[in-house]
């Protein structure tokens, strides 16, 4: 299981920041926790924070579940388009029943952190996503 936990007091640039790290077994998940970092960095309040978090937390949990079904060979640096949409509708809309405003709210957090793992090298190639799905 993946938990959720809000730091305080993080010292940047001369002041604290406040920011969340998605962590398994005492462990930091590394390219989220980096992104959430950033954005927090970059001022954003602790309540977008945690809905960046909670949405980041849904989509990891379900990428660990996935690795250990398949013995690691889906990650979330090898997620194609189909796996993308995939998620979206049958994780999101069909077993969460979100409705697509909350669909859309994963779907911007997925688009910034792929951005963001791209562009600070946790990826080799910018994923293009089309996020496809057919809200309820």
């Amino acid at each position: 299981m993946i938990n959720e936990i809000k730091i305080d007091n993080i010292s940047w640039a001369g002041g604290n920041i406040s920011s969340y790290v998605l962590e398994k077994d005492n462990n930091p998940i590394f390219a989220p926790t980096m992104f959430l970092l950033n954005l927090a960095k970059e001022g954003y309040s602790l309540v977008t924070l945690k809905g960046y978090s909670s949405r980041l937390k849904i989509f990891f949990e379900l990428i660990l579940q996935n690795e250990m079904a398949n013995a690691g060979l889906i990650n979330w640096q090898s997620m194609t388009d189909n796996a993308m949409s995939g998620y979206l509708q049958n994780h999101l809309v069909s077993s969460r029943k979100l409705v697509e405003s909350s669909v859309d709210s994963h779907i911007s957090t997925l688009n910034s952190f792929y951005s963001f793992a791209w562009e600070y090298g946790f990826l080799i190639e910018k994923p293009v996503f089309s996020f496809s799905y057919q809200p309820d």
